[in-house]
């Protein structure tokens, strides 16, 4: 794994709310972004994820599948998902491992604030198996 920044993993179909993100976050962190299960599964493999940004709502319809993969990268290495989604609540199968859900748009500024909090109180705390 990569040392240095801490990475946030961003999933996100949206390239707008991605350059917002980027502009939002790129300062102190890593970004990295993926749109399919290959990409997820090599970005956990070459890097130290902190936090997982994903918008489980997806014109393609793979919202479900991607959100499968990442609990399955999250939850033994205890790396928080959080949510970021247009739908005000969280569909039941999106639902599991979520640490944060919020409502876009968010605020850059909070978006920041919330990340760096999770970031800080996840950091140290993850137990690799």
């Amino acid at each position: 794994m990569s040392s240095g920044s801490s990475a946030l993993l961003i999933i996100e179909h949206d390239a707008s709310v991605r350059q917002l993100y980027a502009r939002t976050l790129r300062e102190p962190y890593l970004l990295l972004e993926a749109q399919n299960v290959d990409q997820i599964g090599q970005m956990f493999a070459a890097h130290d994820i902190r936090t997982v940004i994903i918008e489980p709502h997806r014109p393609d319809g793979q919202g479900d599948l991607l959100m499968l993969t990442v609990r399955g990268h999250c939850s033994p290495r205890h790396i928080p998902i959080v949510v970021c989604s247009v739908l005000d609540a969280i569909q039941d199968s999106h639902q599991s491992g979520v640490y944060r859900h919020f409502v876009k748009p968010i605020a850059p500024e909070r978006l920041r604030a919330e990340i760096s909090r999770i970031v800080s109180d996840h950091h140290g705390s993850q137990v690799l198996h």
